[in-house]
């Protein structure tokens, strides 16, 4: 299919197609980045709880996190 182009077109569609690659990669990278971090997150603040037994919400672990 490239061979029906001239040089220039094939360059062209070549970084065309680097583009498009590369902005998956990073939509995909975010993406996983996203759920990770909620994730950790979701865990530790499942993960602690309360003197009297309470689960800890999210706004307690912000609130931990700004004490430090």
């Amino acid at each position: 299919m490239l061979s029906s182009l001239t040089t220039s077109e094939a360059i062209v569609a070549s970084v065309l197609a680097l583009v498009v690659i590369a902005v998956s990669i990073i939509f995909f990278a975010t993406l996983i980045m996203v759920v990770v971090r909620r994730e950790r997150i979701s865990s530790l603040v499942n993960h602690g709880e309360h003197a009297d037994g309470k689960q800890k919400s999210l706004g307690d672990f912000f609130r931990s996190l700004r004490k430090k």
